[in-house]
């Protein structure tokens, strides 16, 4: 075979390869032309179908191209024609797809109204105001809550300028401290008759005042360890001790839920027990055996509400 006939064969075949493959290239067109015949189709028959004239249409129209910043052209009074064959063809047909359409055109604009810029801050300023009015309610709620505070304190200070057995604190609320040394003996639930007075005079001055106040009664013990049937250490102790405090008010009327009793044992003394040799004081001991009045302010108050609730 000669070098002129095996050139002429080479460049039969790129010849061949290259027409192959401008066919194959081109054979998307088809396909392509004949989806957009059917798109345009189907958008020709919406046209068909729609109802122009229709006042709910054109309100609705309107709505969405305010939402959209869009602008419609005003009427001018001449109502167009559309002249679709297969409109007129497929009238019942029309009219049934007009009612499908409009729920679904009806859904878009009341999103749009939902989520339009204009509602959006009218709620803004609504839950502002609203805030407002909350805040400005707490502070008078809080203010008027301090005067009562401040009145309860006068009354309960009166009484402990003349009885001499009970002392008055004021930082987050009272904290009544009877100063007896005699509160307790060692190991016993009862009071001293004579601070028991005290606290049924002092259980009358709060509730005469006629606040709702959340009411706390600590209850403490010494250091000495306790180790009895009935109570095995101090801190059932204590906590008994505040619990027999706490029915007394309840006896007087108070409802439970402004109640609470705690028991904190021999872990809050007052002072030392023992001296600088390790020896006891005996009056120290009796005066760490007491019981805490605490009226408090709403918010301070223990947030469980558990009535004749006793920690330790």
């Amino acid at each position: 075979m000669t070098e002129q006939s095996v050139r002429k064969k080479r460049r039969r075949v790129l010849d061949d390869s290259s027409s192959a493959k401008a066919n194959t290239e081109g054979t998307w067109l088809t396909s392509y032309a004949d989806l957009m015949s059917l798109m345009a189709c189907f958008f020709i028959l919406l046209v068909g179908f729609a109802n122009y004239e229709d006042p709910i249409f054109q309100k609705r129209a309107q709505e969405m191209a305010r939402y959209f910043n869009g602008s419609l052209i005003e009427d001018s009074g001449e109502k167009g024609e559309v002249d679709v064959s297969a409109s007129q063809k497929s009238t019942k047909q029309g009219k049934k797809n007009e009612r499908v359409l409009e729920p679904i055109v009806g859904e878009m604009v009341d999103q749009s109204e939902a989520a339009s810029p204009t509602s959006t801050s009218e709620q803004s300023e609504e839950m502002q105001k609203q805030d407002l009015e909350q805040s400005a309610a707490e502070k008078e709620k809080a203010e008027q809550e301090k005067v009562q505070m401040q009145q309860l304190l006068a009354s309960v200070k009166e009484f402990s300028d003349s009885s001499k057995t009970v002392t008055v604190s004021y930082e987050q609320g009272l904290e009544i401290v009877f100063t007896s040394s005699n509160f307790f003996e060692s190991g016993h639930v009862a009071p001293d008759r004579e601070v028991e007075e005290s606290i049924d005079f002092l259980i009358d001055i709060i509730k005469n005042a006629g606040y709702n106040f959340p009411i706390m009664i600590e209850g403490h013990t010494d250091g000495v360890p306790l180790n009895s049937k009935i109570y095995p250490s101090n801190w059932e102790l204590s906590s008994v001790r505040a619990a027999y405090v706490l029915r007394k008010f309840e006896r007087a009327g108070f409802p439970p839920e402004r109640l609470v009793a705690v028991g904190f044992g021999s872990a809050r003394p007052l002072y030392s027990e023992v001296n600088g040799l390790g020896k006891p004081i005996l009056e120290n001991r009796r005066h760490n055996r007491r019981v805490i009045i605490k009226v408090l302010y709403p918010k301070d108050a223990p947030r469980d509400k558990i009535g004749l609730g006793v920690f330790f």
